[in-house]
């Protein structure tokens, strides 16, 4: 399976997922839900990751100075569409005893490692690794976060590339 994100500017080949998908959108609209979604879930032997991607940098961006991903506004979407997606791939069954990892996949303007360093930090603080840490529940929630750019992405996770389509 190949996904494309919203701009139609990059793909992602998520082939070698267990499962994967890009339809949370869809399903929670139909749904008539509140519920906000990541982009990407993909699934492999031993973890679940959850990829939200905002690319601001790229020739078709819709007013890319307007975007600031350290908004605290911004910065909280970005939590509550781990948390929705979390609780929809956890009523589907595909969470016990699989990492939780969430990849928040960010280019933008002047779009740095620094810039990336402060999302991290902001975000961190509202995802649930203290609540994990303060109970002792039977699964973790979250056990890994990053802000990553698409080179980083592709470093660290090279069995699903994301390019630019051609």
């Amino acid at each position: 399976m190949i996904f494309v994100e919203e701009n139609n500017e990059y793909q992602i080949d998520v082939t070698q997922a267990i499962w994967a998908t890009d339809s949370l959108n869809k399903i929670f609209h139909l749904a008539k839900t509140q519920l906000s979604d990541v982009d990407f879930i993909v699934e492999t032997d031993k973890e679940i990751i959850f990829v939200e991607y905002k690319n601001s940098a790229i020739k078709n961006a819709v007013n890319p100075a307007a975007f600031n991903p350290l908004d605290d506004k911004k910065i909280s979407q970005v939590a509550k569409k781990y948390y929705d997606s979390l609780t929809y791939v956890n009523a589907i069954d595909k969470l016990e005893r699989k990492r939780k990892i969430y990849i928040y996949i960010l280019e933008a303007k002047n779009g740095d490692s620094v810039l990336r360093g402060k999302a991290y930090t902001k975000l961190r603080k509202l995802l649930p690794f203290e609540l994990q840490e303060q109970n002792n529940f039977k699964e973790t929630l979250i056990d890994k976060f990053e802000v990553l750019s698409i080179s980083e992405w592709n470093i660290a996770y090279p069995q699903f590339p994301l390019t630019k389509i051609l």
